[in-house]
């Protein structure tokens, strides 16, 4: 550390986690390349896991109609004295975060309010949030929102903790916690309480460890992950998402899918996660077209909310597959929504995967009740149509034109560095993301 302080000294930008991070990528991106031993770092990776039992948070401290309501209370009993609250403008001009408000000043409880988020937050919604968490003395915080006001927000409690660590150097998988590895096993108690209110049903980010950040200067898009991020309360209250409109509705919702279907054909499920994958992607095709037509059926609404939560129990067991790194990307350089992104590529993808993965797709195909009587390959191609299918009245087509555009090199390095923990079906090579690529900008059917 010595000479990185003289080296500072004389000029020069010396910063200790950005070489860690830049270190990080580089590994991954090249590793990524040795399929075999990126499988075996896989199999260590879901044996592990699996033999801890990783814990499935049950985070929820209430649901149903009304449920915020209970959180004011709840809080208060909880000895949380000032929320600094996380969410965006569209949310306070619907009134949404009064009834968040209302319940804190029944029962005493502070507030400041961060009211700048964007969709996919960037690291200077982390920072202004941060100075004002330390300006208003602030002791826990709140997402309150879709999956950018949580992620911001979880963010925020990593840097109350950190105050020497910016958003901008937390990237990676060890971005929060290095060099302190024994908060994989114990939470800080300096550590800010975390609590989620969810306003739309797709992210599931109330219940990870895990936050995705846009640097727009750069068009990165990073993940942060710590175990001491995973939110600590979560309140599912369905009328909170009754306001959404119906085009995020459906893409939220989407997103969801993604999360359950990629956990269930990629190499890390488990019967516990197969269980969790089949009943939220049986509450999608189920309750999605209803939730979008009939804005107002609750009944719709919570079982949205439930799919989602269930999703993201799913990306702390039975994780992603390279549907959600080829989205990132695209959505960090299109500036286009996460669901609709997903949407577009989790068909290709999915169709990547076999026929390795036909026989997990042909059980999803019987759980839906799609290609009855056919083949297991037939069966695989039914489940896939199904995605399209439900994705089609929503505008998603399996095309963004813009990618034409994109850098391929940019991306493929992207696509490879995220891609490297996630426990594949498959190893893709570099023509085959080009290919893909083509595919959906248009330029190759």
């Amino acid at each position: 550390m010595g000479i990185i302080k003289k080296a500072q000294e004389y000029g020069y930008d010396i910063n200790v986690m950005k070489l860690l991070a830049t270190a990080e990528d580089t590994l991954f991106m090249y590793g990524d390349y040795f399929w075999k031993l990126k499988r075996v770092f896989h199999k260590v990776e879901c044996s592990v896991i699996h033999a801890i039992q990783f814990k499935f948070p049950e985070n929820c401290v209430a649901e149903g109609p009304g449920a915020i309501q209970k959180l004011g209370p709840y809080l208060a009993k909880q000895g949380l004295k000032k929320a600094l609250v996380m969410t965006d403008q569209n949310l306070v001009s619907l009134g949404l975060v009064k009834k968040l408000t209302d319940s804190l000043d029944t029962a005493g409880v502070g507030y400041a309010i961060y009211d700048g988020v964007v969709p996919d937050p960037t690291i200077e919604n982390v920072e202004e949030g941060y100075a004002l968490y330390t300006q208003e003395n602030c002791d826990f915080v709140i997402g309150f929102g879709g999956g950018s006001p949580i992620d911001a927000a979880k963010v925020v409690a990593g840097r109350a903790v950190r105050p020497d660590r910016t958003a901008d150097n937390m990237g990676g998988m060890f971005g929060v916690m290095l060099p302190n590895l024994n908060w994989l096993a114990i939470k800080p108690k300096t550590f800010p309480k975390i609590v989620c209110v969810p306003t739309t049903s797709g992210t599931g980010a109330e219940i990870t460890f895990s936050s995705v950040l846009t640097n727009r200067k750069t068009g990165r898009k990073y993940t942060v992950n710590d175990p001491a991020i995973q939110p600590d309360h979560t309140v599912l209250d369905p009328e909170l998402t009754v306001t959404l409109d119906p085009e995020m509705t459906a893409l939220t919702g989407i997103d969801a899918l993604s999360h359950l279907t990629e956990a269930y054909v990629g190499d890390a499920h488990n019967k516990k996660s197969d269980e969790i994958s089949r009943e939220g992607i049986k509450l999608v095709f189920q309750w999605l077209d209803k939730a979008v037509q009939e804005p107002d059926n609750l009944e719709a609404r919570a079982a949205m909310q439930k799919a989602a939560h269930l999703g993201g129990k799913e990306l702390i067991s039975g994780f992603t597959t390279y549907v959600h790194p080829f989205a990132h990307k695209t959505g960090a350089m299109t500036h286009l929504t996460h669901g609709f992104c997903i949407g577009t590529y989790l068909p290709y993808l999915l169709e990547f995967y076999r026929p390795e993965a036909d026989s997990r797709l042909a059980e999803l195909a019987d759980l839906i009740g799609v290609g009855n009587g056919q083949s297991t390959a037939q069966k695989a191609e039914a489940f896939i149509q199904a995605i399209r299918d439900l994705c089609a009245p929503y505008g998603i087509d399996g095309h963004i034109p813009q990618v034409a555009m994109l850098d391929k090199k940019e991306f493929i390095s992207a696509v490879r560095t995220e891609s490297f923990v996630y426990p594949m079906p498959k190893n893709i090579t570099d023509d085959q993301i080009s290919e893909i690529l083509d595919r959906v900008s248009g330029l190759k059917d």
